[in-house]
C-alpha cells in the first residue's frame, strides 16, 4: 500500500446494538487519503476517465478539515511511493490542461447526469478545489 503521512489515525466506532461498547479501527487519515486522490488524478491527466476520483477529491475536501502541510507531504509521499514524482510535477500545467479538456468535461457532465450526488457539482467548481490543495 501507499505511505501513510504522517501516520494512520484512530476511529472509534460504537456497536449498532449496544452503543456502550466501542471499537477503535487505526485508518488512514484524511491528508494521505486525499494525497492518494490527487496523485492520480495528476497522474492521469487528461487521460483520466475516472470521475469518482474528482468526485472524492471534491466532497473529502469540502467536508473534511484538511491540514495543507500534512497534505503535501502526503501527496509528495504518495507521489514517491507510486514513482511519479517527475510525472506530476508541474502542478499548475497538468491542472491547466485538466480544466481545459473537453473531454474530461464532458465525462464529468455525463457523471453529474448519471449520480444524483454529484449532479450539484460543477466541473468549475472541482477545479477550483484541485487548485487550492496544489497551491
Amino acid at each position: 500500500g501507499d505511505a501513510i503521512t504522517p501516520h494512520a489515525v484512530p476511529y472509534n466506532f460504537s456497536e449498532i446494538f449496544d452503543e456502550e461498547k466501542s471499537y477503535e479501527l487505526w485508518a488512514y487519515n484524511i491528508e494521505t487519503v486525499m494525497a492518494e486522490k490527487v496523485e492520480t488524478i495528476l497522474r492521469r491527466g487528461v487521460f483520466n476517465t475516472r470521475p469518482r476520483d474528482f468526485y472524492d477529491a471534491y466532497i473529502l475536501s469540502t467536508t473534511q478539515k484538511v491540514d495543507k502541510a500534512v497534505f503535501t507531504d502526503a501527496l509528495k509521499a504518495t507521489a514517491n511511493h507510486r514513482g511519479t514524482t517527475q510525472q506530476i510535477a508541474d502542478v499548475p500545467a497538468i491542472l491547466r490542461n485538466i480544466e481545459e479538456s473537453p473531454e474530461l468535461k464532458a465525462i464529468w457532465e455525463k457523471y453529474r447526469k448519471q449520480f444524483a450526488y454529484a449532479a450539484g457539482i460543477e466541473y468549475g467548481q472541482i477545479m477550483a478545489v484541485l487548485r487550492a490543495l496544489a497551491e
